[in-house]
């Protein structure tokens, strides 16, 4: 039962500051509690914006219970599964509990530096190490069973499905069903002709250690960190995996045709 909701509205976007108002009006009315942050008691949380408003909202729960409604104010909106015409529509099949919940993988990214580790952070969408410079970058990569490989390259994606169709797709990497538990490696440019995307286990544990120059780390194109030479990114399976409300009556292959031109 939806008890208590939090709005998370990119107030850049022109007419949000209006919808979120008009949200929490009949939010109200139907006696549903508006929170200011996200907590692990957080029930709903319905981003308004684009899809770096909901890598944003997603970031930020705390709770396998906590589910995410993104509503589509911007471009592309592949996250958002619900326009705003629907959102009235919609938001009365929530509270109904008459929906359906899409789980995505999220991933925990964690650097680490001789021996201090970084706080662990949540990853919906990909991770992105790029060269810093103007040369090729080496990065060694391993995981539970030993080492996968050296990649020479321009950057390396470590994608979840729910990213595959983002930059990995773009640097020639698969299309993966949003809800499956993989992790997908997709080098940029690389030097050898066999380099190739890896498809690995959800389960995997991959330690990358940079080990030519530093390089420039990106989680969800939202948080930027240096990974300097000879330092360690240790990623894995986040705890929980992010409950994705889909209200938007649309299956996953109509969504690639209408985003993304899918075999037209």
């Amino acid at each position: 039962m939806i008890k208590k909701v939090v709005l998370f509205p990119n107030l850049k976007k022109k007419g949000v500051s209006r919808i979120a108002s008009s949200l929490e009006k009949r939010l109200s009315e139907r006696k549903i509690k508006i929170e200011k942050k996200i907590s692990s008691e957080t029930d709903l949380v319905i981003a308004l914006g684009g899809d770096g408003t909901v890598l944003k909202a997603a970031g930020e729960i705390k709770s396998a219970k906590t589910l995410l409604l993104g509503v589509n104010l911007g471009e592309v909106g592949f996250l958002n599964l619900v326009s705003w015409e629907r959102l009235n529509q919609a938001l009365d099949e929530i509270l109904a509990q008459k929906f359906l919940v899409s789980p995505r993988l999220m991933l925990a990214v964690q650097a680490k530096k001789k021996n201090i580790s970084f706080k662990e952070i949540s990853c919906l969408n990909e991770v992105v190490l790029m060269r810093k410079g103007p040369r090729i970058i080496s990065l060694s990569v391993f995981g539970k069973g030993g080492k996968i490989g050296d990649f020479c390259v321009d950057g390396l994606i470590i994608a979840t499905p729910t990213g595959s169709s983002g930059h990995s797709l773009s640097a020639g990497g698969p299309l993966v069903f949003p809800e499956e538990e993989v992790i997908i490696l997709t080098p940029i440019c690389p030097v050898s002709l066999t380099s190739r995307s890896l498809i690995l286990k959800g389960d995997e544990e991959l330690s990358i250690k940079a080990i030519s120059a530093d390089s420039n780390l990106t989680i969800d194109g939202q948080k930027n960190f240096l990974l300097r030479k000879n330092e360690t990114l240790l990623i894995k399976k986040f705890p929980f995996m992010l409950k994705l409300v889909d209200a938007s009556r649309k299956g996953y292959f109509c969504l690639l045709q209408e985003k993304l031109g899918w075999l037209r």
